[in-house]
């Protein structure tokens, strides 16, 4: 049922996407014979002042009876289209749609517009993970939207760090999937509906099915994309100045006052009115820095006056020491001072409700100087990430107990440990775990306060190799369990309550990459922080073989940078466990699937080491 008296917006509907894993345009695919953007149209007419599709060409969709405009930025994706809407309302608010959300409630709507705030950018749903459709989005973004994708940084995590986001609780009537992205998702979501479903709020009865356990292997680029899409921003939390050091804002800082507050005095010296340049002048007093000059400056006198001090009333210019003539209580100004010298005008540093950094932002010593120079001594930041590191398996005996001859001492977590306090994340929970299910579920459970998990071992397909088992056990929703990369290939990613779990390959090596290309990605993400593209290209120093069907992820050290440009040494030593030959090792190969050898002098995409990636 539509709320009595709802507000109305005006609504756009994405459906400029290539629909490259549909497989054909998928706003015209049909579902209980209706194509999908009808139907979201008719879902959202309730709701609307106007409707608008967004397309990848104007007009493109008019058959159907529905305003079309073309994709400003085609090719960029639904946040693309959301600058498209964003520019075409011009003001206010819209609730904009993606042309395959089969099913949308009025209490959804009601709730999103319920959430607005004075100041708010953006109202959204969030679960386990931010959820942009529907969204009530303010005009007043676009600028925001605009910026980040003129640098091509234009992702969801990354815009919602940026604008004023008010994150309304996801609906426990949720559907899943809540989007139809591929053919298989269509014949779900009919098989939910009943073949005589219709375009109406009679979907609202639908039972949610509850998430399947993925077992699917992914490529590189889509396992990042999904550990990235799940990484949930942390709640923001008040600090003191000196511990909210290197974090990322999760408010604006905003100028509450003009500064400086008063025509500020540069250097020592004396202040003179401008009918006194050229001229001897009496020395009428004293002013130090933090003092004031009472009433206003005479004719014929001076002051002396300090570095940082308020310039008299009256005064015009300050003299500097060294540029006068003092005698026992006069000066002899010189005819070459101009008015204005030496003086900072009051509020031409920064003006009143002037925006110094916003959120997103970290709080570098800089932005601290401002903050502490508008009287604050907190700020509200994005705490950093919490994480727990359990290593798995028999085998391994933790640091500080002695091996037999058939174990070895565990390297990965101390290894992982160290990587963690270089990007600086909290450490919560180090635990090692035997290769056993209650154990595992234990050990899980000590990670309970923990906002990313890592584990190492475990997650291949032997008889022992419990993680999956025991994340499942737990109740965790497993999104993908294996990536097409090597070394690495025996890799997951789960959702677990709200902890996010990553289990990586028990080989030191594979385990560091993995931590190091997957986990830091993430925390980085939850912290608020931008996850930009920091790749570059270089050339072999040595041949690098590569894998047919896999990414091949290849440690190496930089040996210098001649005129073409930055060259490369292939260090990966003789194996996963192989610790030792790499230990020089400070960049990352990323080598696409290819058939043959990459010979010396073959550019090739690299990453630097221990720094954020």
């Amino acid at each position: 049922m539509l709320h009595i008296g709802m507000e109305k917006v005006p609504v756009y509907i994405l459906a400029g996407g290539r629909s490259s894993r549909f497989g054909h345009d998928k706003a015209m695919a049909r579902l209980a014979g209706v194509p999908l953007l009808s139907r979201v149209g008719t879902l959202a007419a309730p709701f609307a002042s106007r409707i608008t599709v967004v397309a990848e060409h104007a007009g493109a969709y008019e058959a159907l009876g529905l305003r079309t405009i073309a994709d400003e930025v085609p090719g960029r994706g639904p946040l693309g289209g959301l600058l498209t809407a964003l520019g075409d309302a011009r003001e206010g608010w819209t609730l904009v749609l993606p042309c395959d959300l089969w099913l949308l409630r009025s209490d959804w709507i009601a709730g999103l517009l319920a959430a607005r705030r004075p100041g708010s950018q953006a109202v959204v749903f969030r679960g386990e993970r931010w959820e942009p459709w529907p969204g009530l989005y303010h005009a007043s973004m676009r600028e925001v939207v605009a910026a980040a994708e003129a640098a091509s940084e234009l992702t969801v995590w990354w815009l919602y760090s940026r604008v004023q986001t008010e994150a309304v609780p996801l609906p426990c009537d949720w559907p899943e999937p809540a989007q139809i992205n591929t053919a298989r998702d269509l014949r779900r979501v009919q098989a939910l509906l009943g073949a005589s479903a219709v375009a109406s709020d009679e979907a609202a009865s639908v039972p949610v099915r509850a998430r399947t356990h993925a077992r699917h292997v992914v490529d590189l680029p889509e396992a990042l994309e999904s550990v990235l899409a799940h990484a949930r921003r942390l709640e923001p939390v008040e600090l003191a100045l000196a511990d909210a050091a290197g974090l990322v804002l999760a408010e604006p800082v905003v100028a509450d006052r003009d500064l400086p507050p008063f025509d500020r005095v540069l250097v020592d010296g004396f202040a003179v009115r401008a009918d006194g340049i050229g001229r001897r002048l009496r020395i009428a007093g004293e002013v130090r820095a933090g003092g004031r000059w009472s009433g206003e400056l005479e004719d014929g006198t001076c002051v002396s006056i300090m570095t940082g001090a308020p310039c008299p009333a009256g005064a015009a210019a300050v003299v500097r020491s060294e540029d006068v003539t003092v005698g026992e209580d006069c000066i002899a100004v010189p005819a070459s001072l101009v008015v204005g010298a030496n003086l900072v005008a009051a509020g031409s540093e920064c003006e009143r409700g002037r925006i110094v950094a916003v959120p997103g932002d970290r709080v570098t010593p800089l932005v601290t100087a401002c903050l502490a120079t508008f009287g604050r001594s907190k700020v509200r930041v994005v705490p950093r990430p919490r994480i727990g590191i359990i290593a798995t398996g028999d085998e391994i005996v933790p640091v500080g107990q002695r091996s037999t001859t058939a174990t070895i001492q565990g390297s990965n977590a101390p290894m992982l440990a160290c990587l963690a306090a270089l990007a600086g994340l909290v450490e919560v929970a180090w635990v090692h775990a035997p290769d056993d299910l209650e154990e595992l579920g234990r050990a899980l459970a000590a990670t309970r306060e923990c906002d990313i998990v890592a584990t190492t071992g475990g997650i291949s397909a032997g008889a022992y190799d419990l993680v999956p088992e025991a994340l499942a056990s737990a109740g965790g929703e497993i999104l993908f369990r294996g990536v097409r990369q090597r070394p690495g290939r025996p890799m997951l990613a789960a959702v677990l309550g709200r902890r996010l779990v990553l289990g990586l390959p028990g080989t030191p090596l594979a385990a560091l990459v993995a931590f190091w290309r997957y986990v830091l990605p993430a925390a980085r993400a939850m912290a608020g922080a931008a996850v930009p593209d920091r790749s570059r290209t270089g050339y072999l120093r040595s041949s690098v073989a590569r894998g047919s069907d896999v990414w091949s992820l290849v440690l190496a050290q930089i040996t210098g940078e001649t005129a073409r440009g930055v060259e490369l040494e292939p260090c990966g030593g003789r194996g996963g466990g192989d610790i030792f030959t790499p230990t020089l090792a400070d960049a990352l190969l990323e080598i696409p699937p290819g058939q043959g050898t990459l010979e010396p002098g073959s550019p090739v995409t690299f990453r630097t080491l221990w720094e954020q990636p």
